[in-house]
């Protein structure tokens, strides 16, 4: 029974850390104005640093305001400085989350 038990807890364990969050040293940020936004597919981001940096959307992404609050993918528009949290998946940059940057 006790071996039971601990297979059961391992096994929610290891299912909850699959589901997390990806882990902070397989994430980056970058900041940059919005040059094109297409919610739910697609952000091009410029950084001032050379060209603009290609996006792609996360199904689960978050939007945040300046203030920290969550909102609607409407309230991302061109120009606007927001600061992305990505990871890489092969070729592929991903964000999971924008948030707005106060100018």
């Amino acid at each position: 029974m006790r071996t039971l038990l601990t297979i059961i807890s391992v096994t929610a364990l290891t299912l909850a850390s699959a589901t997390a969050e990806p882990s902070p040293a397989s994430t980056a940020e970058a900041t940059g104005k919005i040059v094109e936004f297409k919610a739910g597919s697609a952000l091009v981001l410029d950084s001032g640093a050379g060209e603009p940096v290609h996006y792609k959307i996360s199904r689960n992404v978050t939007y945040i305001n300046a203030r920290g609050k969550m909102v609607k993918a409407g309230k991302m528009k061109k120009d606007r400085k927001v600061r992305v949290r990505y990871v890489k998946e092969g070729s592929d940059l991903v964000v999971d989350k924008i948030t707005v940057v106060k100018n």
